[in-house]
């Protein structure tokens, strides 16, 4: 009997205020809605920075929307406090079950909302970053396709939804972020339905530590607040 998509693992919440990079405005003209990482193995866990330009001349963005994909869900997902917006994961019912690594998937996590208080936004020029924790990764595709749909506070939307280009290809104009999937390798398979032992465990959470430890680094190197309990405004800078 189908059941609801279990939690396989542990899941890692996030605080991370938006980035604000402010950049010239050909540079922000040029650039797409990025992932990164852009890869992870099928069947387990990642953080993942969903990277933002505000390209329009005069409007700025008030809302984020990742769609995931039906056909290969995610077990659990859970998206990071963005000071000064608010943050939503909505969950879906599957048209039919789908099984994913070893389980009957009969409902999954279908979007990830993150949505601007009053006075705030995500000014022209500027880049805003966006963390979502993501466990139990599907296991029957190799690539995890996440459009996105961004809404200005002038009402124009741009959707970032252009499947990935074939290899040779040329990009299109707004391609959808994507995740390449590995496949498991066979001692991480045995592992995983041994269990992992409370040694691994720790490891796993101390490596996930320190990578957005590395994060906080990076970011504060480039200006971009981290876990911080404000909003940078758009101030323009030479």
């Amino acid at each position: 009997m189908p059941t609801r998509f279990p939690y396989l693992h542990r899941t890692v919440v996030v605080g991370l205020s938006v980035g604000l990079a402010l950049l010239a405005g050909a540079g922000v003209a040029s650039a797409h809605v990025e992932v990164d990482p852009n890869q992870a193995v099928q069947g387990g866990e990642t953080t993942v920075t969903f990277t933002v330009p505000d390209e329009s001349p005069t409007a700025g963005t008030v809302k984020v929307e990742v769609s995931l994909p039906a056909t290969a869900p995610i077990a659990s997902v859970h998206a990071a406090w963005v000071a000064g917006w608010t943050t939503s994961v909505a969950t879906a019912t599957l048209a039919k079950p789908v099984a994913v690594n070893n389980a009957q998937a009969t409902t999954a996590p279908s979007t990830i909302t993150w949505t601007a208080q009053p006075g705030v936004r995500l000014a022209p020029d500027q880049l805003g970053l966006f963390a979502v924790s993501m466990d139990g990764l599907p296991d029957n595709t190799a690539k995890l396709v996440m459009p996105v749909t961004q809404t200005f506070d002038d009402g124009s939307v741009v959707k970032w939804d252009a499947p990935p280009a074939a290899m040779g290809a040329e990009e299109p104009e707004h391609p959808a972020p994507a995740i390449t999937l590995a496949a498991k390798s066979a001692e991480a398979a045995g592992d995983a339905g041994a269990g992992a032992s409370p040694s691994a465990a720790a490891s796993g959470s101390d490596g996930t530590a320190r990578w957005l430890g590395g994060i906080g680094v990076a970011l504060g190197a480039l200006g971009v607040g981290f876990g911080l309990g404000s909003v940078r405004r758009g101030r323009r800078t030479s």
